[in-house]
């Protein structure tokens, strides 16, 4: 709009300067007559639309030149860099986790922390078959002599594989927290997962066991029970599950806990050590008759 105004007053400009030039230095005079009036009036229209038309020719020509010469691209998404989620937003971390390529990371961590944790064991166990031979140096004339020696192998054997049971431990745990990380549906059906999860459990059992800890236990046998119906069918992990209900009787009676805790515990230490007789050896079994008799027996010794 500010384009036409200025060509608009130029022309008029313009018009009344020849005006002045044929009135005054001319000396041609104007002669106002009704012809003259409507020509006059057919010269403004004209010079309306002429600047009118000039303007927008301008402007255009004004906008376009204001827009840089080089091309820019549009960008793809995939050009956005990817932003790790923080930890102060858990519902876009679950989001991030539901994504498969995470999910394969995760579950080669898991892997490769679960093959660190048994080239722990496997070197310990090397080393400590190796230990007999740096005491054949000592006498073995007495009794007293070759027991003492074989007390000694047998410590620093187990000192040895103390010691790689605690770190084995640590990478063992850590596949647990990779795998826990894993929310794709495809990956969780996976027979390489449940596969997987399952060694990373039993081991986490066997190693807590070594180091005389039942910490996790049993929330780790029914966490293995929970991935295969076949798990159930096992009979060593009501064993260690008897084993652990046990631990938990005794300590609850030396805290002073109610009876009824005390019996809480000792009920299900007997069911699982039952379900252990029953597949290791069979429901029609003497083992299984026998220890039904004595469970009851002592049962009813509790109760009265």
């Amino acid at each position: 709009m500010i384009y036409f105004i200025i060509y608009f007053i130029i022309l008029i400009n313009i018009i009344f300067l020849i005006k002045y030039l044929l009135n005054k230095i001319l000396k041609i005079p104007i002669i106002r007559t009704k012809a003259f009036m409507e020509f006059q009036n057919k010269i403004r229209i004209v010079v309306f639309f002429f600047c009118y038309l000039c303007s927008n020719v301008w402007a255009q020509h004004h906008k376009e030149n204001v827009i840089p010469d080089t091309e820019i691209q549009q960008e793809s998404e995939l050009n956005w860099k990817d932003y790790e989620i923080p930890n102060t937003f858990p519902e876009l971390q679950i989001l991030d986790q539901l994504d498969p390529k995470n999910s394969e990371k995760y579950l080669k961590s898991a892997k490769n922390n679960y093959d660190v944790a048994m080239k722990i064991i496997q070197e310990a166990k090397k080393e400590a078959n190796q230990v007999p031979e740096s005491y054949q140096h000592l006498p073995e004339k007495h009794e007293w002599q070759i027991r003492e020696k074989q007390e000694r192998i047998k410590k620093k054997q187990n000192e040895i594989m103390n010691q790689a049971y605690i770190k084995a431990k640590v990478y063992v745990i850590k596949g647990l927290q990779d795998l826990e990380k894993i929310k794709a549906p495809k990956i969780l059906e996976t027979e390489y997962y449940i596969n997987l999860k399952s060694n990373l459990l039993r081991h986490f059992v066997l190693l807590q066991l070594s180091l005389q800890d039942i910490s996790g236990i049993i929330t780790s046998i029914e966490e293995y029970f929970a991935l295969r119906e076949k798990h159930k069918e096992e009979a060593q992990p009501y064993k260690i599950l008897a084993y652990s209900y046990q631990y938990l009787e005794r300590t609850s009676q030396k805290s002073n806990a109610s009876e009824e805790v005390v019996l809480y515990y000792k009920k299900l230490k007997y069911k699982n050590l039952l379900q252990y007789v029953i597949l290791q050896y069979g429901k029609d079994s003497p083992q299984y008759n026998f220890l039904k008799k004595e469970i009851e027996r002592q049962m009813m010794k509790d109760i009265l």
